[in-house]
């Protein structure tokens, strides 16, 4: 499912890194959008990342839910970002 959120980036928090099995390194930096309505919401972002907290986005994300051991969680990704 993919829909595009526009929001005020509230926060960026310490993004994670790695190496894929061929040996190249990859980012998930992650936010928290503010929707200027008194809610949040917690993206991933997967590749180049350039914005700051208080810029103004649009984010085409793609929302997916993932079921572990009868419990189920959802995660918010983006790969596209535009101000």
């Amino acid at each position: 499912m993919t829909t595009i959120f526009k929001g005020t980036i509230k926060k960026i928090l310490t993004p994670i890194t790695g190496v894929s099995k061929e040996n190249k390194p990859w980012t998930i930096n992650q936010i928290v959008l503010g929707s200027g309505d008194g809610t949040d919401l917690f993206v991933k972002v997967f590749g180049p990342f350039t914005n700051v907290v208080g810029d103004r986005v649009l984010l085409e994300c793609t929302i997916a839910s993932k079921e572990f051991n009868g419990k189920y969680y959802t995660d918010v990704i983006t790969g596209k970002s535009s101000k």
